[in-house]
């Protein structure tokens, strides 16, 4: 087998392959990044490819997956950072990390580091879920913008969604009353809200269409709250469900355990941990429809969010409350089961 390591950057790409017969180096390369998939194609035999995490990773790695007799491992880029740290002699170049990266493959140790690579329907459903994502940032963003623009004009827009039938209206309306350099400016800012609106309405019928052809989409929308935008947004983010041992492992991925300083008999819990924010943002938002939701008022779990409520606020409940949905959202994928409420029924 041919063990090759891959540094990858935006123009060009280092390549260097090691046999497992011999252990030794038995070729080196500089290849445009364009030209990698081709001139791994062109080598004989069986291969073994590594390379690190990084922008131009993830496109490669689907490719060389569908090559015959080739094996792909996506490594950590930290941890393989620290590995190669171990292999260098005082010397950091393209060709010795690709090198290093060859030998990791070689040692058996590639596996170990490596990441996940989301199938085909998993990866549309975050680049969808994420465009939309930034949409409505966008959209958000000029709202602001046209607010903080009539309060400068002293006037004030009483509709609260400016993205709407009546916040059109009303903006309509309010334009001639500017001065003409204000009113040019709203103009411009309404027209790009209109068309901020029309490309989120585009994107969630792209969305709706494949979280209904994912098997888990109808599943995940049995959760009282969770509409198509919030099934695609968290399916896109776990993945399939097999990489995570255990429901902790999960929560833990999301960023949704606090942080732990013990010392002896002393514990204390901080901040929550960094985690996947997408997922995090997709879960509380969960939780905050679930907690509005009036159908599992009777439930343990709303019960335990009330609790959380009075005791310590409404974000620590609402983030209390993600965290038992995210281990139910577990028991659901791993089971292939639908929501029960009549599990948590009292």
């Amino acid at each position: 087998m041919r063990h090759i390591g891959l540094d990858v950057h935006k123009r060009d790409t280092k390549l260097c392959w090691i046999y497992d017969d011999t252990g030794e180096i038995s070729g080196r390369a500089t290849v445009m990044t364009s030209e990698v998939i081709a001139t791994i194609q062109a080598l004989p035999g069986e291969r073994c490819v590594v390379l690190e995490v990084g922008a131009q990773s993830w496109f490669l790695a689907r490719a060389l997956m569908s090559l015959p007799q080739t094996q792909v491992w996506v490594v950590d880029a930290f941890r393989a950072r620290r590995a190669l740290e171990g292999m260098r002699r005082g010397t950091k170049t393209d060709k010795v990390d690709a090198e290093g990266l060859a030998r990791l493959s070689l040692e058996g140790r590639a596996a170990a580091m490596a990441v996940w690579l989301a199938d085909p329907l998993t990866h549309q459903l975050r680049t969808v879920s994420h465009t939309r994502l930034t949409l409505v940032r966008q959209a958000t963003a000029l709202q602001n913008q046209i607010r903080a623009l009539l309060q400068a004009e002293g006037v004030t827009c009483r509709s609260a969604d400016l993205m709407g039938r009546k916040g059109q209206q009303e903006l309509a309306l309010l334009t001639p009353t500017l001065a003409p350099v204000a009113a040019e400016c709203l103009i411009q800012l309404r027209d790009s809200l209109r068309f901020v609106k029309q490309q989120v309405q585009v994107i969630e019928q792209r969305l709706t269409q494949l979280v209904q052809a994912h098997p888990n989409g109808p599943r995940l929308m049995t959760i009282g709250g969770c509409g198509v935008v919030l099934a695609g947004l968290i399916i896109g983010e776990i993945g399939q469900i097999t990489r995570f041992s255990h429901a902790r492992h999960l929560r833990s991925y999301a960023g949704l355990t606090p942080r732990i300083c013990q010392s002896g008999a002393r514990s204390q819990l901080g901040p929550l941990t960094p985690g996947n924010r997408n997922l995090k943002y997709g879960l509380v938002m969960l939780a905050q429809h679930f907690a509005w939701s009036q159908h599992f008022d009777q439930t343990r779990l709303k019960r335990t969010y009330y609790r959380c409520l009075n005791r310590y606020g409404p974000n620590p409940a609402k983030v209390a409350l993600a965290r038992h949905l995210c281990d139910i959202i577990f028991a659901m994928l791993r089971d292939q089961t639908d929501f029960a409420p009549e599990v948590l029924a009292a």
